[in-house]
């Protein structure tokens, strides 16, 4: 008598690699000044992780609007050399509408802000500026800044 024995292959493991997140946190109270330089709460160092999304909240009596450099042109095609360039999308936040807006998904590098033109700024007032991003960068593609 004879038996057969058949072994049921090991279960793959799809197990998340170990990398640390990429973590950006941003607070700042100023004076509004309606047509002020720009403020830039955060640029990436050239060859560093980019960030990618995020949250954005404003607090205050006017607009602001928030000018995001976002990478564009990879592929993370081992095959290919990528020609990545930068694309600004502008965002306004009335804190009277809303107070946070998600920042859309892809990765940047520099995010600045300025009260929006026209907003009818009171002298003395304040407005607080807040940001966050946290995201793990994929080990076999990291967008880095430029």
């Amino acid at each position: 008598m004879s038996h057969e024995f058949t072994l049921a292959p090991k279960p793959v493991k799809n197990c998340p690699p170990v990398v640390a997140p990429n973590v950006w946190q941003y607070s700042a109270t100023h004076l509004e000044t309606e047509g002020a330089a720009p403020v830039t709460a955060n640029l990436v160092a050239a060859g560093d992780p980019a960030f990618y999304g995020g949250k954005l909240a404003v607090e205050g009596c006017d607009p602001v609007t928030f000018t995001i450099t976002y990478l564009d042109g990879g592929d993370c095609n081992n095959c290919t050399v990528d020609t990545i360039a930068t694309v600004t999308v502008d965002l306004t936040v009335d804190p009277k509408l809303v107070s946070s807006i998600s920042i859309p998904d892809g990765y940047w590098q520099q995010i600045d802000y300025v009260v929006a033109a026209g907003a009818g700024v009171s002298a003395g007032q304040t407005t607080d500026v807040i940001g966050y991003s946290a995201c793990v960068p994929d080990p076999c593609c990291v967008a880095v800044a430029i």
